[in-house]
């Protein structure tokens, strides 16, 4: 097997530094000394293909405040937002409820996400409501912001949890890996929503293959946001809680087309860092939330090793709980969805089912309910877990 792109990663902190390992495939040692000159800092030049650097973590002025500026520089990213946690305070009648839900990425939830919402929303418009679904738990690191605890791993019971929280008439649902950079992003999300979109969303991928067939595209609307009316996510039904992780929002999309609403794609300045959550939920590389917390690392980089972990539990000799709770959960949308998925082209739909069915047969549940009793079972056992946190 190659070397992970992640090899020569490395983090190392004190009560007085951080210090930063880094591979230089990602970037050279001559790319990083150069940026380096403009923050007064320096890279040392390291065996094994990597190169380090130092920052002081006193005073608190400057840190975590100089490495974020340092590698946002170095990746060619905006620069970060002051974290005006601190100061935020829930609104009494907010415009619009912002839904995180957390798995592992709360130092990046808490450094980039929430502030990109305050800095890029008018003030006493938006309430931020975090939902943990993970082994993370915020403590009071979050200032004012609504933390609560959900079922550990299950997505869409921590999305409507979230809601049932919320007070906002419009809803704007997030993965815990985005960053809005879009000052106008809630004006364009009302017009849109106005205009006569029930549901919007910067990131909308296309289901067009199952296993080895070709189906007609079928639309995703990812959390990036999804943005959508109260009364139209209550029409909607909400997520179905039968999904565990994965295909919850195909289900939610497909949940609106067979109700008439229509989904949209919206052109958005957001970052999509995909893959944070389930590399620092499934591998355990010292400080790698908080170099995520950084943006130390190129989002190419952390998808292409979140690949490496789900191509390694493929080729592992065991049950795999990605190709398993994806599949599972297909079919279960397949299923739930027959008679819409007919109406658009029976055949490939119908044959993707049934392939589904055969090779699921030896390990699938009975019910729902034991379906998330065994994806729960996997995911623990993939990630280290035996007992259920908080």
């Amino acid at each position: 097997m190659t070397a992970s792109i992640f090899a020569h990663l490395g983090f190392e902190q004190t009560n007085d530094t951080v210090k930063v390992r880094y591979p230089s495939c990602l970037h050279t040692f001559e790319n990083a000394r150069t940026v380096a000159q403009e923050f007064d800092v320096e890279v040392e030049r390291l065996a094994d293909e990597a190169w380090g650097v130092c920052f002081d973590r006193k005073p608190a002025q400057t840190y975590p405040d100089l490495p974020k500026r340092f590698f946002a520089r170095l990746n060619g990213y905006p620069a970060p937002y002051a974290t005006g946690i601190d100061t935020y305070r829930r609104p009494e009648n907010p415009q619009v409820s912002c839904i995180v839900v957390l798995n592992e990425n709360l130092p990046f939830v808490r450094e980039h996400l929430i502030p990109s919402l305050l800095a890029n929303s008018p003030a006493e418009s938006i309430e931020i409501i975090v939902v943990c679904n993970g082994a993370t738990d915020p403590g009071d690191t979050l200032g004012f912001v609504e933390t609560v605890r959900s079922r550990w791993g299950a997505v869409a019971r921590a999305y409507n949890l979230g809601v049932s929280l919320s007070r906002g008439a419009t809803l704007a649902i997030f993965h815990d890996d985005v960053v809005v950079d879009d000052a106008d992003w809630l004006e364009k999300c009302r017009a849109a929503l106005a205009a006569g979109a029930t549901a919007i969303s910067p990131e909308i991928r296309a289901l067009e293959q199952i296993g080895e067939i070709s189906v007609p595209s079928l639309p995703i609307a990812k959390n990036v946001p999804l943005v959508i009316s109260r009364a139209d996510y209550d029409r909607s039904g909400g997520y179905d809680e039968n999904h565990y992780i994965g295909y919850e929002d195909l289900d939610f999309t497909l949940a609106l087309k067979q109700r008439g609403m229509s989904v949209h794609f919206i052109d958005l300045a957001v970052r999509h860092f995909h893959g944070m959550s389930s590399t620092l939920k499934y591998t355990r590389i010292a400080g790698l939330a908080e170099l995520y917390a950084f943006t130390a690392l190129p989002r190419e980089a952390i998808e292409a090793y979140f690949l490496e972990i789900v191509q390694s539990s493929h080729a592992a000799n065991q049950l795999d709980f990605f190709r398993v709770s994806k599949e599972i959960q297909l079919l279960y949308v397949l299923q739930k969805y027959q008679q819409l998925l007919m109406s658009i082209q029976a055949r490939p739909f119908h044959r993707a089912r049934r392939q589904l069915e055969r090779d699921l047969r030896p390990i699938l549940p009975a019910t729902p309910a034991a379906t998330l009793q065994l994806l729960e079972r996997l995911d623990r056992q993939r990630c280290g877990q035996s007992v259920m946190p908080g």
